[in-house]
């Protein structure tokens, strides 16, 4: 039951991801934008879990803008929590690694939307 809310919750929040103008990709096994996706789709059916990569336009200022502005989703280091959580990771390209939790999945896109909204998305070059 935790994995289905956790994969259900986890492709809502990558679609709100993948079409946010502050964010640069997501990856997801269960959003058609992974390169994998059909392989994951067979292998694993419709749940795939909880995690999965963010990254923001920009570089380390606007991840760090996301990160501090979520309220619901908490900041943390080990992920795979019941609840949702995100981890800056700077050294790693300045991603974002997205645990998502079995909250109700309007309050977990109701946070996560007004953090990427919070994000300054710089001039494109």
């Amino acid at each position: 039951l935790r994995m289905r809310e956790h994969s259900r919750n986890a492709r809502a929040a990558a679609e709100l991801f993948a079409n946010h103008p502050a964010v640069a990709w997501v990856r997801y096994p269960g959003h058609p934008s992974h390169p994998d996706f059909a392989l994951a789709e067979r292998l694993f059916g419709a749940d795939r879990g909880g995690m999965m990569t963010v990254k923001v336009r920009g570089g380390a200022a606007e991840m760090y803008a996301f990160t501090n502005a979520t309220r619901l989703c908490s900041i943390g280091v080990s992920l795979g929590d019941l609840y949702t959580l995100v981890y800056p990771n700077p050294k790693r390209g300045d991603i974002i690694r997205v645990s998502t939790g079995c909250e109700e999945i309007e309050d977990i896109l109701a946070d996560v939307t007004q953090a990427l909204d919070a994000v300054p998305v710089p001039a494109a070059r």
